[in-house]
This record gives structure tokens, sequence and C-alpha cells, in this order.
């Protein structure tokens, strides 16, 4: 982790791929997870989406929350993948089932839109407040914050505008909704 971080010896990813592989291979799955999102990103000048996927797959089957989420995330766009809406519920649900918050919002979201699941708000709901129970209410704020900043750079269609209007409901029902409705209203008086 040191050499990943470069805490106390100079940053070198090569040899943090080395020892976080090591450690990967002991099912520590952290580690893995790491090691994924090296390969991914290409840190250190090795981008590889065959071993991003074997690693996160592991470290996914090794229960690690937030390795099952970027696998979904993986296969939601289609990075270093075919784009697979399934299998991105499928990683989103498991990360869900770990207690991350964040999957299970990406979750509630392909149920709203019926993206890889069948179409059902309700059980959209369900997730949103499953994955904002999971949260810290300073997760909650940062989580939406950068939601709206995402929205508000893009000019806002009407989906986007209905999108963030129930994104404001479950937000009323954690005492969030003041910050959040102001931007909301904000956006419903400039639709450019």
């Amino acid at each position: 982790m040191a050499y990943y971080l470069g805490q106390n010896v100079a940053q070198n990813y090569s040899l943090a791929t080395e020892y976080l592989t090591l450690a990967c291979d002991l099912q520590d799955s952290d580690c893995c997870g790491l090691v994924g999102w090296i390969y991914l990103r290409g840190l250190g000048g090795t981008q590889n989406n065959e071993l991003a996927v074997k690693f996160y797959d592991k470290a996914c089957a090794l229960q690690n929350n937030f390795a099952c989420r970027s696998f979904g995330t993986m296969y939601l766009r289609g990075y270093g993948v075919s784009p697979n809406h399934a299998l991105a519920a499928k990683y989103f649900a498991q990360s869900c089932e770990l207690q991350y918050g964040p999957a299970c919002i990406d979750l509630a979201r392909m149920y709203e839109q019926g993206q890889g699941v069948e179409q059902n708000e309700s059980t959209a709901a369900e997730y949103y407040a499953k994955g904002m129970g999971f949260m810290t209410q300073e997760e909650r704020r940062k989580f939406f914050n950068e939601h709206l900043s995402q929205n508000q750079n893009a000019s806002p269609k009407q989906e986007e505008l209905q999108q963030l209007q129930r994104d404001m409901e479950v937000l009323r029902e954690f005492n969030l909704e003041s910050e959040f409705g102001r931007n909301v209203l904000q956006i419903q008086s400039n639709p450019n």
C-alpha cells in the first residue's frame, strides 16, 4: 500500500501492483480492488482492461462492496467490457447488499429507467431509501451536490428536472431537502 500511496517511499505503481497482487492472492479484497483500479486507470502506464475485470471480479467475489460497484459501473458504461446493463444491475445489487449506498442509488436509477431490469418505480424507491440509509448525512450531501453539479452543467431537460424532483422526494425523508431544493428551484427558473 505504501508504494501505491507514496507513503515513506517514492510512489511506484509497478511495485504497488506487485505487492497488492500478492496480498490479493492471500484473499485481501481491498488489495484485489486496488489492483483492478490500477489496471483500469492505467496507473503507471499499464492499462489492461482484461486484468481490471479479473481483479474486480475477484474482489467482488470476496465481498468488497466498492469493487462490486466499480465492476457494475464498468458494465454500465462499457469501460473495458461490452456494455451489459443486466450485469451492471447484478453487481450494483451485490454491492448494495454489502451496504454500499451509492450502489443502491445506481440500482434505483436502473429500476427507475428500466435498464437491465424491469422498470419498477416502487422497487426504485426502495433502493433509493436503502442507499440513503447506508450513507452518513455528509455522504448524502456530497453525493447529491455532485449529482446536481453534473445536471447543472448540462442544460436541464424535462426528464432531468423530473429526476431531480424525484430525488428531492427521497431527500425530504432524510431532512436534506433545503439545499437540494434551492438548486432545483434555481434550475426550474433557469431552464436554458
